[in-house]
């Protein structure tokens, strides 16, 4: 529960009904049936509240999957605000980092930014959550950073993500989704300071990328890495994915631009274009 109401509504209409049960055969039965109702009262409730969240967050994360294979960002935000009515302390930052992830994604750069500064770290009940916040935090405000060209900000907010994984054990189910966006993100700042030698790496990307905004961002950021090394001809065919593809999304309309304007194709005006030019 926590990301839809409707949920949180048949939990407790099922507890209602599982105490109006239990009642109903105490009063017939004695001190006995009284205890033994009592205990099959909390099992019920606990088995009641562990379906509903477990089917709230199945389609929470369905909602996700949905969104990556169609790039339907308005559909996406319109299942997200319904889920913000229904937050709760574990839910309230996943849902704004959800969010802010889907305006990230179609550009709104101002509006993320705007969700980013409503978060509240320290709200969430559980330690585990409580840190899951702040690893998605530090990963949301450097893939704002990095879209904004503030390489300094970005490097900060990485650094934050990098000792935040240096507290937990490799084992940690936390640890190996959050690894990878770190080198992830490592990647991408070191593709936008102009460095070279991240081809590989995010062709190695594309090949494990499932859907299509995956595949979208990964020939965008493989496409500025070809061109980092003046290997034109191959950006401009990594770079019509995006662009032909996730034509509403930032990096679809950043690629189309780029590849509608020759003086973007060379190495020594992508910073210009992308962050000064190209609004």
């Amino acid at each position: 529960m926590g990301y839809y109401r409707r949920y949180s509504v048949l939990y407790y209409i099922a507890a209602l009904c599982f105490a109006g049960i239990w009642l109903w055969a105490s009063l017939g039965g004695g001190f006995g049936t009284f205890f033994a109702g009592l205990l099959l009262f909390f099992f019920a409730v606990c088995c009641t509240a562990f379906l509903c969240s477990f089917a709230a967050a199945k389609r929470f994360r369905a909602a996700l999957l949905r969104m990556q294979q169609t790039a339907d960002i308005a559909a996406y935000l319109r299942e997200l605000n319904g889920c913000a009515r229904s937050a709760r302390a574990n839910t309230y930052n996943t849902i704004l980092f959800s969010q802010a992830y889907a305006l990230q994604l179609a550009g709104d750069l101002a509006g993320t930014s705007q969700l980013l500064q409503r978060a509240d770290l320290n709200r969430a009940r559980s330690r585990q959550n409580r840190q899951n916040d702040r690893c998605a935090y530090s990963v949301r405000c450097a893939g704002l950073a990095l879209q904004l060209g503030q390489m300094e900000a970005a490097a900060a907010h990485i650094d934050s993500l990098r000792k935040e994984l240096l507290s937990l054990p490799s084992g940690h189910s936390l640890y190996s989704h959050y690894a990878k966006c770190l080198t992830d993100l490592d990647a991408m700042a070191a593709v936008l300071r102009g460095e070279g030698g991240q081809v590989h790496y995010f062709s190695n990307l594309l090949t494990i990328s499932a859907s299509l905004v995956e595949r979208a961002q990964a020939n965008y950021y493989l496409g500025l890495a070809l061109l980092r090394e003046n290997r034109v001809e191959e950006a401009r065919s990594a770079l019509s994915y995006p662009a032909q593809n996730t034509p509403t999304l930032l990096a679809g309309r950043r690629a189309a631009a780029m590849l509608q304007n020759p003086d973007a194709l060379q190495e020594g005006r992508i910073d210009a274009f992308l962050f000064g030019e190209f609004k």
